[in-house]
């Protein structure tokens, strides 16, 4: 039996589904569902099973997908060729408040510039026109990447960092 058992374990896990359908990185837990990276694109799961769903699709890769607490904010690293003037952050609120420093890892040292909010009031004067500003990185790990800096965003808003 001692023989036996160890292969036992080794074949279950094999035959398990979700160990035969793909290569999984860059996981981020919140409550009951984990967001990870597969196929270059990010997926959801929830933990207690169930078929997982595709979040992004795009041309690029996304990764390092970062999740707040309570799901309703989600930041990752989307990129094609990798490098200055390639790799882009976007940060997504969905809750119904805004954050005034919430710290997320970034790939690279240096400034990150908002190229898109979609809290601006120059869309729509009905918009609340939060300030989100550009950023500076320091060095230290954080969510994965090599570097951090702490963001502001308006509620039910998108942000699009570049260098």
């Amino acid at each position: 039996m001692k023989r036996i058992l160890p292969f036992l374990i080794v074949a279950s896990v094999c035959m398990c589904p979700a160990a035969q359908q793909g290569y999984y990185r860059f996981a981020a837990l919140y409550g009951e569902n984990v967001i990870f990276t597969s196929e270059g694109d990010l997926w959801i799961a929830s933990l207690n099973g169930g078929p997982a769903r595709r979040i992004t699709s795009n041309l690029g890769t996304e990764s390092f997908a970062a999740v707040s607490p309570d799901g309703k904010l989600i930041a990752f690293h989307r990129w094609e060729n990798g490098g200055p003037g390639d790799d882009v952050v976007v940060v997504a609120n969905f809750a119904n408040r805004s954050y005034g420093s919430y710290t997320i890892g970034f790939p690279q040292a240096g400034s990150w510039r908002v190229r898109f909010n979609s809290d601006w009031q120059g869309y729509s004067e009905n918009f609340e026109g939060y300030r989100s500003t550009d950023l500076a990185t320091e060095p230290g790990e954080y969510d994965g990447l090599p570097f951090r800096a702490a963001l502001s965003i308006g509620s039910y808003s998108v942000l699009i960092f570049s260098q």
